[in-house]
């Protein structure tokens, strides 16, 4: 199953993969600056 939400960690990640040399804080503020917001909490039950 494909995830087709990405926060900055996974952004990393791939990236990474890829060959660049990135960190978590810069794809944070590259995102920032083009606008991007990642979706969060989609999906998830809460725990109780």
């Amino acid at each position: 199953m494909v995830k087709a939400f990405y926060g900055t960690r996974q952004i990393r990640n791939v990236l990474r993969r890829e060959g660049y040399k990135i960190n978590r804080k810069r794809v944070q503020r590259l995102m920032r600056k083009m606008g991007i917001q990642s979706i969060c909490g989609i999906g998830q039950k809460p725990v109780s």
